[in-house]
């Protein structure tokens, strides 16, 4: 990514609208998909709560090439006298397993714990509410590399300097 980041301005014409095509797509893409989870955490540490019971948690081993558990929680509550039932701790993207064990710990089972729901649909709670940091940091750097797309194209339309724009109509 570096090496291409310098060897940029020596690119012909369109191999820059390539890549500035790739860029913009590409980070434009991470960005919509972490900073929608982040405006979601954000609007969910203002929803109202509840006291939930947590029906299960456990780790779960996943396969693959590298190894690693997931944490399954579980949890009950009560929203206007309708019983709901929800797995998402929070609205985060990035994982691994020291983060798992630690949620498994926090809630373990016949626990209770403050459960945030959206009280235009219940059914969508959360337990940990507020913009996750990696989303934030996830979005940010999306950003940053769609920007850089953006010079890309900027760089690629624009006419070469010393160069009329085009062809001279008579």
């Amino acid at each position: 990514m570096i090496r291409l980041f310098f060897r940029y301005r020596a690119m012909g014409r369109p191999m820059r609208v390539v890549v500035g095509t790739f860029l913009l797509g590409f980070g434009g893409l991470i960005a919509v998909i972490a900073g929608q989870d982040a405006w979601r955490g954000w609007r969910a540490s203002s929803w109202p709560t509840v006291q939930g019971v947590i029906a299960d948690s456990r780790l779960v081993e996943t396969g693959g090439r590298r190894p690693s558990a997931e944490a399954r929680v579980e949890y009950a509550y009560i929203v206007a006298g309708r019983h709901f039932t929800s797995r998402r701790v929070d609205f985060g993207i990035l994982g691994g397993r020291s983060r798992a064990e630690d949620l498994v710990a926090r809630y373990p089972p016949g626990g209770r714990a403050t459960v945030h729901y959206d009280p235009g649909d219940p059914a969508l709670a959360v337990l940990d509410a507020g913009a996750p940091w990696q989303s934030v940091l996830l979005a940010a750097v999306g950003a940053g590399v769609a920007a850089w797309g953006v010079w890309g194209l900027v760089l690629a339309c624009r006419p070469a300097q010393g160069l009329p724009p085009g062809p001279v109509a008579s």
